[in-house]
């Protein structure tokens, strides 16, 4: 009888160690920052004012202004509404870089060089990567295709062999969409010069239809229209969906849906495949 009792004592014991274990390894883990915008959220403007739903939700219906977390760290279900294309984004990431403190020694040195300029990117280093998307997987190479964008250029997967190759799909009525590209804009304009990092974007809408909306809304990749065919090729179901391959069209980083990290991402990720 004693026996059976140590050994049930025994197991119950390393049960509650084997589960200890798995707490603490659960917690290790890094958490993906994922936020909700609802009639609840919190919403202010440039100047600190809360904005009502009505408010809010009809100025971002416009496409002229996105909401952004008012602290990327704390998904607490508070925004900021910023203007698309105005720089806000970035304005608001470097917020606070500026005031970091200093070292007194070299503000002490008036023959100190000035320290070099706050990277509002360098901000999401510590954020989470995008969300993947279970279309693609890293390290393995898509199916190619050939097409033209919306102006006539051709455009091949197969010819850009060599290149670092950024692709979006995305369409003119998906909110996400519209959300990012102006980040989208933001890093594309760091390589505009660089003949080796090509950016593409497959939209599902009618050429038509895109240029009355580029006419407004400028998108500074290639556009191509009518690629549904192609969206459809990868399975792909939620937009948008991005993907970066790298010289040799291995998929090297891949995402869904509108992620604040993202232009730290691409730009990481573009970097590192240039070498």
């Amino acid at each position: 009888m004693y026996n059976a009792m140590k050994n049930i004592f025994m197991v119950l014991l390393l049960l509650c160690i084997a589960l200890t274990t798995n707490a603490q390894d659960t917690v290790k883990r890094a958490p993906i920052r994922r936020y909700t915008i609802d009639q609840n959220s919190v919403v202010k403007d440039s100047t600190g004012k809360v904005l009502s739903f009505t408010q809010w939700s009809a100025l971002t219906r416009t496409r002229a202004y996105i909401l952004v977390p008012e602290d990327f760290n704390h998904m607490d279900n508070k925004f900021i509404l910023v203007k698309q294309g105005s720089g806000a984004l970035f304005r608001h990431l470097n917020r606070g870089i500026s005031n970091a403190p200093t070292d007194k020694s070299v503000d002490n040195d008036p023959a100190a060089p000035p320290p070099p300029p706050a990277d509002p990117y360098e901000k999401m280093s510590n954020w989470s990567k995008p969300f993947e998307s279970e279309y693609f997987k890293t390290g393995e190479p898509i199916k190619l295709f050939s097409t033209h964008d919306i102006n006539g250029n051709k455009l091949s997967l197969k010819e850009l062999r060599g290149k670092v190759v950024v692709l979006n799909f995305w369409f003119i009525g998906c909110p996400a969409c519209m959300q990012e590209i102006p980040e989208l804009n933001e890093v594309s304009a760091k390589y505009k010069d660089n003949p080796n990092v090509v950016f593409i974007a497959v939209a599902l809408d009618f050429k038509s239809d895109l240029k009355k909306f580029l006419a407004t809304t400028p998108f500074n990749y290639q556009v191509v229209n009518e690629g549904g065919i192609y969206a459809k090729e990868y399975g792909i179901a939620l937009y948008p969906t991005n993907l970066i391959l790298d010289k040799e069209g291995k998929v090297a980083l891949h995402w869904v849906g509108y992620a604040p990290s993202a232009p730290y991402w691409m730009k990481k990720t573009i970097d590192e495949n240039l070498k």
